[in-house]
This record gives C-alpha cells, structure tokens and sequence, in this order.
C-alpha cells in the first residue's frame, strides 16, 4: 500500500512514518516548503512543495496513493497564532485543491483528514458524540470546521472516500525548537518560563497520546470498509488542568509551584470515542503520568531549545540563511 502523509514536521507525522513502515507499507511525504535533509528520515519518498503547487498533482499521479492522509488541524505549517485570520484562506484552499486533485486522479483510494476538538467550542456537560453540533470559537476552529465540510461535499458530490478523524486534545514528545502545541506542551512551557504553572480545575478535558493516534489512524487506512464518515479519537479519561499541572510538577525533575486559578464558568470538552472503539475494537493504552513525566523532563534538559529556539537547531540555520540572504548585495 502507497500512503501519502501531507503535513508539517511533527511528532505525530514521524509517528506515522514509522507506523506505515513497520507494518510494510510505503511512505511518501508532502511537506509545504522548508528543507527535507531532517524530516522525515524514514520515508520512501519526500517532498517539499507548497500545497496548492502544480506539482502536487504529479506527485500524486507518480505515488498512485491508496490513502491520502492530510494532517490538517495538527499540521505546524500554518502559522495561527502569527497569522491568525490571513491563515484560514490558505487552509481552506490547500485542502480544496489537494481533494480536487485527489478525487480526480484516484480511484478507488481513501482521503482521511485530521481535525479537532477544538469545531466544538469549550462548554459541554456530556461528553460530545459525533453529531453533536460544532461551534468553533477563533479563526483556526473555524477554518478546521470548514475542512469538514469541504471533504463532507467531495464525498456527497463526487464520491470520494473522504473521512474526517476529530482527535481529542492531542499531546506526545515534543521536537526541539517547537513553539505551538496543545495544552500539555502549553503547561511543560509554562513550568520552564515560569517554575510555576497556572491552573484551574474547572476546565475539563481529555488528552491522546500521539502513539494511541497514530495507531487508530492506520486501523482506518488498513481497513478495508468503515461505517462512518467521521470518527472521534479520545482517550476518554476526564482530566482537569489542575491535575495535569499537579501531574507535571511531581514528574519533573526540578522544582514547580503548582497555583490554583478560579475561574467564574467551569468548561469541558470531552470526545467521545465509542464509534470507532466499537468498530474497531481499540481504545487508547498511554500511561498519561508516564508520557507527561517523560515530557516535562526531556523539555528541562533540552530548555534552551524550548525558551530560546531561535539560539538553536531549525532556528539557528533560519538566522543564519537570513543573514547570508542580506549580504549577498553588499558583496556584489
């Protein structure tokens, strides 16, 4: 089987590079600019190229994928907190563009895209099912929503096998010089900037493990039918941000001050994932302390990389390039 991965270098990317390849399969590799000498080591094939580049459709003609995986709402290469509003046209236009390439060359293959917990906004009693209706709050949510819709209309219009795969409060080892995640990255940062962290225990959530996902991601590329067109991936073991903090303060290998914030309204967004569990007869397996245990101690070795990434790696070589960039004139 062919796999096409499209997305950003990120833990759950080489994850699934590694999962692909260990089950047999092979890996190509869509990334949107950037340099490919790192990332992705593992891949049959790499490419770099923006997403709405005319060479993605011969890239998609010359791998004649059987899947597609877009990694969407858990793709680094859109920046949202830099960009914010001016981001939520090129998404929508990537996914477009790359679907409509998709749909046309392939046959027979199957399209899945990442989204989110985030289309539904913060304040549910029950936990949310499928057909719990979304209410995105921001410009990336709202963005992340509309890509459902766009591989809700190629399927409904045009057939294509297109599912959507919600994935709950998505948290593993982050990579050096990363600067965005989720809400345990969030706090491990938090604790390195600060040696405290602030945290309520009315915000309620629940987190999967970047290996858990990537393994229910394969189960739906390896199967050869699914009843549904959209699936929601949860751990579905409630967890407030005050226990996280508490979690991360007695994992980590130096001191921090745990605060306890109040809040006026409590809010909580759990998935749930009996769907796919019941299809697919999985359910997630991390050891929550001991991943974010092993987090929080690999971020404080490496805090230079974490607080100062432009001082380090990927950072280091943007300065450098920047600098020869600018001198080139002065030296004509």
């Amino acid at each position: 089987m062919n796999v096409l991965l499209i997305g950003g270098p990120s833990q759950l990317m080489d994850t699934m590079v590694d999962v692909v390849n260990k089950n047999g399969h092979k890996s190509y590799v869509l990334m949107e600019g950037g340099k490919l000498s790192s990332a992705y080591r593992h891949a049959f094939e790499r490419y770099s190229f923006p997403y709405q580049d005319e060479s993605v459709k011969d890239i998609i003609r010359s791998v004649e994928p059987q899947v597609v995986l877009f990694t969407g709402a858990h793709d680094p290469s859109f920046a949202w907190e830099e960009k914010g509003s001016r981001e939520l046209p090129r998404y929508t236009a990537s996914i477009a563009y790359i679907l409509s390439v998709y749909a046309a060359l392939v046959k027979g293959g199957r399209f899945i895209y990442l989204s989110s917990d985030e289309v539904y906004g913060d304040i549910f009693a029950n936990d949310l099912i499928e057909e719990t209706n979304p209410a995105p709050e921001g410009y990336r949510a709202m963005a992340i929503l509309q890509g459902e819709g766009i591989c809700e209309n190629y399927r409904r219009t045009q057939g294509t096998d297109a599912v959507v795969l919600r994935i709950d409060h998505l948290y593993g080892m982050p990579r050096k010089d990363q600067k965005e995640g989720g809400v345990c990255f969030q706090k491990c940062l938090e604790a390195l900037k600060t040696g405290k962290i602030s945290a309520t225990g009315e915000d309620v959530f629940s987190m999967l493990h970047v290996k858990d996902a990537a393994a229910f991601i394969y189960a739906l590329m390896a199967a050869e039918s699914h009843k549904r067109s959209d699936y929601q991936l949860s751990s579905m073991q409630d967890m407030s941000e005050l226990d996280l903090a508490k979690i991360i303060a007695e994992e980590a290998d130096f001191s921090i001050k745990v605060e306890e914030r109040v809040i006026p309204k409590g809010r909580r967004r759990v998935l749930n994932s009996q769907q796919f569990t019941k299809e697919f007869g999985m359910s997630a397996f991390a050891d929550c302390r001991k991943e974010v245990g092993e987090i929080i101690r690999y971020m404080n070795r490496n805090k230079s990389s974490f607080l100062n990434p432009e001082e380090t790696g990927d950072g280091k070589k943007k300065r450098l390039g920047a600098f020869i960039k600018g001198a080139i004139p002065f030296v004509e």
